[in-house]
Protein backbone atom coordinates (compact mmCIF):
# COMPACT_ATOMS: atom_id res chain seq x y z
CA UNK A 1 0.00 0.00 0.00
CA UNK A 2 1.45 3.80 -0.43
CA UNK A 3 2.38 5.26 2.45
CA UNK A 4 -0.04 7.85 3.97
CA UNK A 5 1.91 10.78 3.27
CA UNK A 6 0.86 10.34 -0.67
CA UNK A 7 -2.46 11.33 0.09
CA UNK A 8 -2.17 14.47 1.21
CA UNK A 9 -1.18 15.51 -1.54
CA UNK A 10 -4.86 16.01 -4.01
CA UNK A 11 -5.74 14.14 -6.98
CA UNK A 12 -3.31 10.97 -7.71
CA UNK A 13 -2.54 9.69 -10.45
CA UNK A 14 -4.46 6.90 -12.40
CA UNK A 15 -1.76 4.79 -12.73
CA UNK A 16 -1.43 5.17 -8.57
CA UNK A 17 -4.70 4.43 -8.13
CA UNK A 18 -4.66 0.75 -7.90
CA UNK A 19 -1.61 0.82 -5.11
CA UNK A 20 -3.65 2.67 -2.55
CA UNK A 21 -5.90 -0.22 -1.30
CA UNK A 22 -5.02 -4.23 -2.91
CA UNK A 23 -8.21 -5.32 -1.94
CA UNK A 24 -11.70 -4.49 -2.09
CA UNK A 25 -13.50 -2.48 1.63
CA UNK A 26 -16.76 -2.62 2.67
CA UNK A 27 -19.68 -4.85 1.92
CA UNK A 28 -18.96 -8.09 1.20
CA UNK A 29 -14.97 -6.87 0.62
CA UNK A 30 -11.64 -8.88 2.00
CA UNK A 31 -11.46 -5.69 4.21
CA UNK A 32 -7.90 -6.26 5.21
CA UNK A 33 -6.67 -4.04 8.19
CA UNK A 34 -4.49 -1.60 6.35
CA UNK A 35 -7.11 -1.24 3.65
CA UNK A 36 -9.93 -0.19 5.88
CA UNK A 37 -7.82 2.48 6.98
CA UNK A 38 -6.36 3.89 4.10
CA UNK A 39 -10.18 3.92 3.00
CA UNK A 40 -11.26 5.24 6.14
CA UNK A 41 -8.69 8.44 6.17
CA UNK A 42 -10.31 9.31 2.78
CA UNK A 43 -13.95 9.10 3.92
CA UNK A 44 -12.81 11.52 7.50
CA UNK A 45 -11.25 13.72 4.74
CA UNK A 46 -14.36 14.10 2.83
CA UNK A 47 -16.03 14.57 5.84
CA UNK A 48 -17.42 11.30 6.29
CA UNK A 49 -16.59 11.49 10.48
CA UNK A 50 -15.80 9.05 13.12
CA UNK A 51 -13.70 6.54 11.22
CA UNK A 52 -9.95 7.97 11.73
CA UNK A 53 -8.08 6.05 14.25
CA UNK A 54 -6.09 3.12 15.34
CA UNK A 55 -9.58 0.62 15.74
CA UNK A 56 -11.17 -0.27 12.79
CA UNK A 57 -15.17 -1.29 12.83
CA UNK A 58 -15.63 -3.01 9.20
CA UNK A 59 -19.34 -1.99 10.14
CA UNK A 60 -19.05 1.43 10.77
CA UNK A 61 -16.73 1.65 7.55
CA UNK A 62 -19.35 0.27 5.30
CA UNK A 63 -21.97 2.81 6.66
CA UNK A 64 -19.11 5.58 5.86
CA UNK A 65 -19.24 4.41 2.30
CA UNK A 66 -22.80 4.22 1.85
CA UNK A 67 -23.06 7.54 3.30
CA UNK A 68 -20.20 9.45 0.78
CA UNK A 69 -21.59 7.08 -2.29
CA UNK A 70 -24.95 8.67 -1.79
CA UNK A 71 -23.88 12.54 -1.18
CA UNK A 72 -21.88 11.89 -4.55
CA UNK A 73 -24.95 10.12 -5.92
CA UNK A 74 -23.32 7.04 -7.65
CA UNK A 75 -25.06 3.60 -6.54
CA UNK A 76 -24.61 2.89 -3.18
CA UNK A 77 -23.23 -0.77 -3.06
CA UNK A 78 -21.24 -0.08 0.57
CA UNK A 79 -18.27 -1.48 -1.53
CA UNK A 80 -14.78 0.48 -2.19
CA UNK A 81 -12.53 -1.63 -5.00
CA UNK A 82 -9.10 -0.90 -6.13
CA UNK A 83 -10.21 0.30 -9.36
CA UNK A 84 -13.92 1.90 -8.46
CA UNK A 85 -15.32 5.11 -9.06
CA UNK A 86 -15.95 5.59 -5.54
CA UNK A 87 -12.13 5.77 -5.21
CA UNK A 88 -11.23 8.00 -7.47
CA UNK A 89 -14.08 10.17 -6.15
CA UNK A 90 -12.67 9.83 -2.32
CA UNK A 91 -9.27 10.42 -3.90
CA UNK A 92 -10.91 14.05 -5.07
CA UNK A 93 -10.80 15.70 -1.61
CA UNK A 94 -14.15 17.07 -0.55
CA UNK A 95 -15.78 15.42 -3.69
CA UNK A 96 -19.58 16.23 -3.95
CA UNK A 97 -20.54 14.51 -6.90
CA UNK A 98 -19.75 13.77 -10.58
CA UNK A 99 -22.87 15.48 -11.65
CA UNK A 100 -23.91 18.93 -12.69
CA UNK A 101 -25.43 21.47 -9.40
CA UNK A 102 -28.64 21.51 -11.40
CA UNK A 103 -30.99 24.68 -11.19
CA UNK A 104 -34.28 22.95 -10.06
CA UNK A 105 -36.67 25.37 -11.55
CA UNK A 106 -35.31 28.00 -14.51
CA UNK A 107 -33.18 25.87 -16.26
CA UNK A 108 -33.46 23.18 -18.93
CA UNK A 109 -30.70 20.45 -19.73
CA UNK A 110 -30.25 17.68 -21.56
CA UNK A 111 -31.91 14.55 -20.41
CA UNK A 112 -28.93 12.25 -21.17
CA UNK A 113 -26.75 14.55 -18.65
CA UNK A 114 -29.30 14.27 -15.92
CA UNK A 115 -29.81 12.45 -12.50
CA UNK A 116 -31.90 12.24 -9.77
CA UNK A 117 -31.59 14.20 -7.63
CA UNK A 118 -31.26 14.14 -3.50
CA UNK A 119 -34.79 15.13 -3.02
CA UNK A 120 -36.17 12.63 -5.55
CA UNK A 121 -34.08 9.88 -3.94
CA UNK A 122 -36.24 10.93 -0.57
CA UNK A 123 -39.57 11.16 -1.81
CA UNK A 124 -39.38 8.14 -3.48
CA UNK A 125 -37.88 6.63 -0.55
CA UNK A 126 -40.66 7.90 1.60
CA UNK A 127 -43.52 6.88 -0.72
CA UNK A 128 -41.80 2.96 -0.82
CA UNK A 129 -41.17 2.91 3.10
CA UNK A 130 -39.17 0.56 4.42
CA UNK A 131 -40.62 -2.87 4.77
CA UNK A 132 -38.29 -5.64 6.21
CA UNK A 133 -40.73 -8.57 5.20
CA UNK A 134 -42.41 -9.39 2.37
CA UNK A 135 -45.63 -7.95 2.44
CA UNK A 136 -48.89 -7.66 -0.35
CA UNK A 137 -48.56 -4.81 -2.10
CA UNK A 138 -52.90 -4.21 -2.48
CA UNK A 139 -52.86 -5.30 1.55
CA UNK A 140 -49.83 -3.90 2.88
CA UNK A 141 -50.05 -7.31 5.08
CA UNK A 142 -46.98 -9.32 5.83
CA UNK A 143 -46.95 -12.84 3.73
CA UNK A 144 -45.29 -16.12 4.07
CA UNK A 145 -45.91 -17.19 0.26
CA UNK A 146 -45.68 -15.45 -3.35
CA UNK A 147 -48.41 -13.56 -4.42
CA UNK A 148 -48.80 -11.54 -7.26
CA UNK A 149 -48.16 -8.03 -5.61
CA UNK A 150 -45.20 -9.26 -3.11
CA UNK A 151 -42.65 -6.77 -2.28
CA UNK A 152 -39.90 -6.00 0.16
CA UNK A 153 -37.61 -3.39 1.02
CA UNK A 154 -38.49 0.46 -0.38
CA UNK A 155 -41.15 -1.29 -2.57
CA UNK A 156 -39.04 -4.08 -4.61
CA UNK A 157 -41.60 -6.18 -6.40
CA UNK A 158 -40.82 -10.23 -5.83
CA UNK A 159 -40.40 -12.43 -8.87
CA UNK A 160 -41.46 -16.20 -7.41
CA UNK A 161 -37.82 -17.12 -8.12
CA UNK A 162 -36.88 -14.33 -5.67
CA UNK A 163 -39.30 -14.93 -3.11
CA UNK A 164 -37.69 -17.89 -0.61
CA UNK A 165 -34.30 -15.76 -0.75
CA UNK A 166 -36.15 -12.94 1.35
CA UNK A 167 -38.95 -14.70 3.29
CA UNK A 168 -36.09 -14.49 6.46
CA UNK A 169 -36.36 -10.18 5.95
CA UNK A 170 -34.31 -7.60 4.32
CA UNK A 171 -32.41 -5.31 6.46
CA UNK A 172 -32.44 -1.58 5.60
CA UNK A 173 -29.12 -0.98 4.94
CA UNK A 174 -29.71 -4.17 2.42
CA UNK A 175 -32.83 -2.40 0.86
CA UNK A 176 -31.07 0.69 0.51
CA UNK A 177 -28.40 -0.91 -1.27
CA UNK A 178 -30.66 -2.80 -3.70
CA UNK A 179 -32.73 1.23 -4.13
CA UNK A 180 -29.85 2.69 -4.95
CA UNK A 181 -28.56 0.10 -7.60
CA UNK A 182 -31.99 -0.78 -9.07
CA UNK A 183 -32.62 2.85 -8.97
CA UNK A 184 -30.33 3.11 -12.50
CA UNK A 185 -33.06 0.97 -13.80
CA UNK A 186 -35.37 3.55 -14.00
CA UNK A 187 -33.21 6.56 -14.58
CA UNK A 188 -31.52 5.29 -17.83
CA UNK A 189 -34.85 5.01 -19.39
CA UNK A 190 -35.97 8.74 -18.80
CA UNK A 191 -32.63 9.88 -20.05
CA UNK A 192 -32.70 7.43 -23.14
CA UNK A 193 -36.82 8.20 -24.30
CA UNK A 194 -36.81 11.44 -23.39
CA UNK A 195 -36.18 13.88 -26.35
CA UNK A 196 -36.85 17.85 -25.16
CA UNK A 197 -35.02 19.14 -22.08
CA UNK A 198 -36.12 18.72 -18.59
CA UNK A 199 -35.96 21.03 -15.47
CA UNK A 200 -34.55 19.05 -12.60
CA UNK A 201 -38.00 18.82 -11.02
CA UNK A 202 -39.60 17.19 -14.55
CA UNK A 203 -36.78 14.82 -14.61
CA UNK A 204 -37.14 13.89 -11.43
CA UNK A 205 -41.02 13.51 -11.52
CA UNK A 206 -40.73 11.11 -14.50
CA UNK A 207 -38.14 8.84 -12.93
CA UNK A 208 -40.52 8.56 -9.68
CA UNK A 209 -43.46 7.85 -12.19
CA UNK A 210 -41.22 5.22 -14.03
CA UNK A 211 -39.97 3.29 -11.29
CA UNK A 212 -43.73 3.11 -10.39
CA UNK A 213 -45.24 2.00 -13.70
CA UNK A 214 -42.52 0.46 -15.59
CA UNK A 215 -39.71 1.40 -18.16
CA UNK A 216 -41.25 -0.73 -20.68
CA UNK A 217 -42.97 -4.01 -21.71
CA UNK A 218 -43.12 -4.27 -25.42
CA UNK A 219 -45.38 -7.62 -25.02
CA UNK A 220 -47.48 -5.30 -22.96
CA UNK A 221 -47.69 -1.64 -24.33
CA UNK A 222 -46.99 -0.55 -21.40
CA UNK A 223 -44.56 1.29 -19.36
CA UNK A 224 -43.23 4.81 -19.58
CA UNK A 225 -41.82 4.10 -23.11
CA UNK A 226 -45.89 3.23 -24.04
CA UNK A 227 -46.94 5.98 -22.28
CA UNK A 228 -49.13 8.82 -23.14
CA UNK A 229 -46.89 11.09 -21.29
CA UNK A 230 -43.93 10.91 -22.76
CA UNK A 231 -45.88 11.38 -26.23
CA UNK A 232 -47.08 14.36 -25.28
CA UNK A 233 -43.56 15.33 -23.52
CA UNK A 234 -42.01 14.70 -27.00
CA UNK A 235 -44.36 16.50 -28.69
CA UNK A 236 -45.72 13.61 -30.21
CA UNK A 237 -49.27 14.10 -28.98
CA UNK A 238 -51.54 17.14 -27.90
CA UNK A 239 -53.68 15.50 -25.09
CA UNK A 240 -53.49 16.54 -21.92
CA UNK A 241 -50.29 15.50 -20.05
CA UNK A 242 -51.85 16.53 -16.05
CA UNK A 243 -54.90 14.07 -17.49
CA UNK A 244 -52.39 11.30 -18.66
CA UNK A 245 -49.97 11.48 -15.87
CA UNK A 246 -53.69 11.13 -13.42
CA UNK A 247 -54.71 7.75 -15.28
CA UNK A 248 -51.98 5.63 -13.43
CA UNK A 249 -54.19 5.35 -10.49
CA UNK A 250 -54.86 1.57 -11.03
CA UNK A 251 -53.47 -1.57 -9.11
CA UNK A 252 -55.04 -5.02 -10.44
CA UNK A 253 -57.94 -3.70 -11.86
CA UNK A 254 -58.70 -1.38 -8.58
CA UNK A 255 -58.54 2.59 -8.27
CA UNK A 256 -56.07 2.89 -4.87
CA UNK A 257 -55.80 6.24 -3.03
CA UNK A 258 -51.72 6.03 -2.37
CA UNK A 259 -51.22 5.61 -5.99
CA UNK A 260 -53.99 8.85 -6.74
CA UNK A 261 -51.72 10.87 -3.70
CA UNK A 262 -48.17 9.62 -5.48
CA UNK A 263 -49.29 11.08 -8.85
CA UNK A 264 -50.73 14.34 -7.41
CA UNK A 265 -47.28 14.44 -5.44
CA UNK A 266 -45.22 13.59 -8.78
CA UNK A 267 -47.09 16.17 -10.88
CA UNK A 268 -46.42 19.07 -7.76
CA UNK A 269 -42.41 18.19 -8.06
CA UNK A 270 -42.98 18.19 -12.44
CA UNK A 271 -44.10 21.56 -11.55
CA UNK A 272 -41.48 22.50 -9.56
CA UNK A 273 -43.76 23.33 -6.83
CA UNK A 274 -41.88 20.82 -4.20
CA UNK A 275 -40.96 17.62 -2.67
CA UNK A 276 -43.82 16.40 -0.50
CA UNK A 277 -45.67 13.02 0.38
CA UNK A 278 -49.20 14.09 0.04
Amino acid sequence: MLPVSTLNNGMMRETEMSGLIKSSVGFHGVNTHSDLKAVNMLLARNGIEGLEGEFVNTGNSIRGIVAFQNRSFIPADGLVKPDSLTLKLLLKKNSVSLYRNYDNVSVRYEPQLMDLSSEGVWLMKNYEMYKQYPYDDQTGRRITSHCKGATIGYGHLLSRDEFPKYTGGISEFEATRFFNIKIEDFIKPVRSYVKTKLTQGEFDALVMLTYNIGPRNDKTQSGFYHSEILKIINGESVADLEKAWGTYVFSQGHIMQGLMNRRQSEWKVFNNNGYAKL
